[in-house]
């Protein structure tokens, strides 16, 4: 393969990672907006109000420290006792017990 033909691979590559990248982001925007609507009431302008408040702030966060590749609000959540990766692991967890269940074993 020539260096042509390598970078072409590469670039590639890199365009269907974004791609997928982007349908992931689409998919949690509408678990969390679908979360919101089924526990807590909000309709269609209460969602689209929390949607863009939720992008306005995460490109507040990522300016004020200058980062975007890492994630501030998580710094921000631990200062409050939030400790974002003991609920994942607990909602890993649940989805495990879950997924037995639904097969059968228990």
């Amino acid at each position: 393969m020539t260096k042509a033909q390598s970078k072409a691979v590469d670039d590639e590559v890199k365009r269907q990672i974004l791609a997928r990248k982007e349908e992931f982001y689409t998919a949690i925007d509408g678990a969390m907006l679908w979360t919101l609507r089924k526990t807590l009431g909000f309709g269609k302008k209460r969602l689209r109000r929390y949607f863009f408040n939720f992008i306005e702030n995460y490109f507040e966060m990522c300016d004020a420290y200058e980062m975007t590749d890492t994630f501030p609000q998580r710094v921000k959540l631990e200062r409050i006792g939030v400790d974002l990766d003991a609920w994942e692991d607990e909602a890993t967890r649940m989805l495990k017990e879950r997924e037995k269940q639904k097969n059968g074993r228990f």
